[in-house]
């Protein structure tokens, strides 16, 4: 089969915007750990090591339409994670499990 080609010569360029939850909010929720530290609420999680960034974007919510009629609540959560400030022994983890 042969694929047609167009010519783009005549269209105008293209110009790329940033992709920010603000800036897209009107199609919808964009996820975005960056964007959405700063403004959403946030735990620490993993000893430490990690953030969890809590409902960070819109869920459509159909449980009303499950067969089992239960609601539910949907979120979108992001970890951000980092390593540990510290290391611990082997050692010491063998030892602490026997």
């Amino acid at each position: 089969m042969v694929l047609k080609t167009f010519s783009t010569e005549s269209l105008p360029p293209v110009t790329a915007e940033p992709l920010t939850p603000e800036a897209f909010a009107s199609f919808g929720g964009v996820i975005s750990a960056d964007h959405q530290i700063k403004n959403v609420q946030s735990s620490a999680a993993n000893y430490g090591t990690a953030v969890k960034i809590h409902n960070v974007a819109p869920i459509a919510n159909n449980s009303k339409q499950c067969p089992s009629g239960k609601i539910a609540s949907p979120r979108w959560n992001i970890f951000r994670c980092s390593s540990p400030k510290h290391l611990i022994p082997v050692e010491k983890c063998l030892h602490q499990n026997i």
